[in-house]
């Protein structure tokens, strides 16, 4: 009965996942609709040269928006290879981690019980996709798929256009939403009221964003995952290791989006290859100390 409860909330969620990924390309599609085909044609109607210019600006954040979204969601985060040890070694790991269960001082066995697989280092099981993830984020119902070593970037860059959009949207429509709310007391003539919705949800979805991208992008400073950052967290004060993988945040921030040494860092913003690497192998930073969690 645990059992049928517990596959059941797992097909749960993917369906679940499945309808977040409809509802958010839905709410992009009416967002673009609205903003290119009813508030746009107002402001060519006022100041053509001013149009024209949010009309390139805008076109580029909808793509970023689009783009950044569909590959977050179609890219696989990053699957362990079969075979990448021998079924000796793997049975001797297998037997390492259930001594270990049993130990009175536990070490680190990179073993995976629920995939009977090596576990390379920054991996971690995905219960909803039931598979070690490369590099594992987190799970994200929005774009039905784990947050790994493959789409990390096009889930920061998603993240990052659509609340660039929704400040830029809101600007344009922000006098009429000011009126609305009685903060000033001249009506906007050329916007109609339906413009106040969309302003509602532009205001919604950046304050809901606002703390999901900051703490991105601590992560891509910092050159950690949420769960590296939380078991370190865990750690006594005086005992938390430091972490191995960080080499300052310009450093971080380059290796994150493949930025070479000569290209300048406004870049990032158009980083649409797959990351290199492999996702098992990764430089450390001798002068930390590593953390095998």
């Amino acid at each position: 009965m645990i059992f049928l409860s517990f596959t059941n909330s797992k097909s749960a969620t993917k369906i679940l996942g499945l309808v977040f990924v409809t509802l958010g390309f839905g709410v992009l599609g009416i967002s673009y609709y609205f903003f290119f085909f009813r508030i746009l044609p107002d402001l060519f109607s006022t100041n053509k040269v001013f149009a024209l210019t949010q009309l390139v600006i805008s076109i580029w954040d909808a793509w970023g928006i689009g783009y950044f979204y569909y590959k977050a969601v179609v890219t696989n985060p990053g699957k362990v290879p079969k075979n990448i040890i021998s079924e000796e070694e793997l049975s001797q790991l297998k037997k390492q981690y259930k001594e270990n269960l049993d130990s009175e001082f536990p070490v680190y066995v990179p073993y995976c019980p629920y995939c009977s697989s090596f576990k390379p280092p920054r991996t971690h099981h995905d219960s909803v996709m039931n598979q070690c993830v490369l590099k594992m984020e987190h799970y994200c119902p929005w774009i039905n798929n784990s947050v790994g070593f493959f789409n990390h970037k096009y889930f920061v860059l998603f993240t990052l256009y659509l609340w660039i959009g929704c400040i830029y949207a809101f600007l344009l429509t922000a006098k009429a939403f000011l009126f609305q709310f009685g903060f000033i007391d001249t009506p906007d003539e050329n916007f109609s009221e339906n413009v106040i919705l969309f302003s509602i949800l532009c205001v919604t979805i950046f304050l809901s964003l606002s703390f999901i991208l900051f703490w991105q992008f601590f992560l891509v400073f910092t050159n950690q995952t949420t769960i590296e950052f939380y078991q370190r967290m865990s750690f006594p004060k005086a005992q938390r290791p430091l972490n191995p993988y960080d080499f300052g945040f310009k450093n971080n921030f380059r290796d994150f989006f493949d930025l070479t040494r000569n290209q300048s860092l406004i870049y990032f913003l158009f980083s649409t290859k797959l990351p290199k690497g492999d996702g098992m192998h990764f430089h450390e930073n001798h002068h930390n100390i590593k953390l095998d969690v």
